[in-house]
């Protein structure tokens, strides 16, 4: 009986981080970025104008292996792809891996993306996944990106509950 409400507690926490996470509506506070997290039609949750961000969603608990998709304007892509940054709440950059381009990347148009990224152990706390334009010739004026903010819990241990058992096994 504990571990079904235990799981239940566990399941209402989950809920309502998602929900507050859904319905909040504001601008980054680090960067100035303008975002907005209101579900539309084209699902994505956090959208800027030059990035809209599907997944994983602003401000939610991040753990183990994470995907990250959303659509990006071609002119963010060099050889269909750009960079992706994990950063600490240090500003410390802590995992990078690179989003793909999933059509045509020649356009100055939204085009999809997708990549994934395994969090380093022991991430406690506020960070960031930076979403950064590709810049091949790596004049500033070029430069741009997008700061994403999230939660990390890669080292909340297993919760393990020892009960007497209560019936004989069959």
């Amino acid at each position: 009986m504990k571990k079904i409400w235990i799981l239940i507690i566990v399941l209402l926490l989950a809920g309502t981080i998602c929900l507050l996470a859904i319905f909040d509506v504001g601008r980054n506070a680090e960067t100035g970025q303008n975002w907005s997290s209101d579900y539309n039609s084209h699902n994505y949750l956090f959208r800027t104008d030059s990035v809209k961000i599907s997944e994983p969603l602003p401000d939610i608990l991040l753990a183990d292996q994470i995907r990250i998709s959303g659509f990006a304007r071609g002119n963010w892509f060099f050889e269909a792809s750009f960079p992706i940054e994990l950063r600490d709440g240090s500003d410390k950059v802590v995992g990078q891996t690179i989003a793909t381009a999933k059509t045509d990347w020649m356009t100055t148009e939204f085009v999809p993306f997708e990549a994934s990224l395994t969090l380093p152990k022991h991430l406690l706390g506020r960070g960031a996944i930076v979403f950064k334009k590709d810049n091949p010739s790596g004049l500033p004026e070029f430069d741009d990106y997008v700061t994403l903010p999230v939660l990390f819990s890669t080292s909340t241990p297993a919760v393990i509950i020892d009960e007497p058992a209560t019936t004989t096994p069959e």
